[in-house]
């Protein structure tokens, strides 16, 4: 039980930080085709 606790922390840890990541392009390339 404690690995998967371990294994969600950093899934959590991860998710949040590649999602700005994806949307910080999108939208720089939104503003140049604007």
């Amino acid at each position: 039980r404690r690995k998967g606790t371990s294994i969600k922390s950093s899934d959590i840890l991860i998710a949040p930080p590649q999602r700005p990541i994806f949307f910080v392009p999108q939208l720089k390339k939104s503003s140049s085709e604007n």
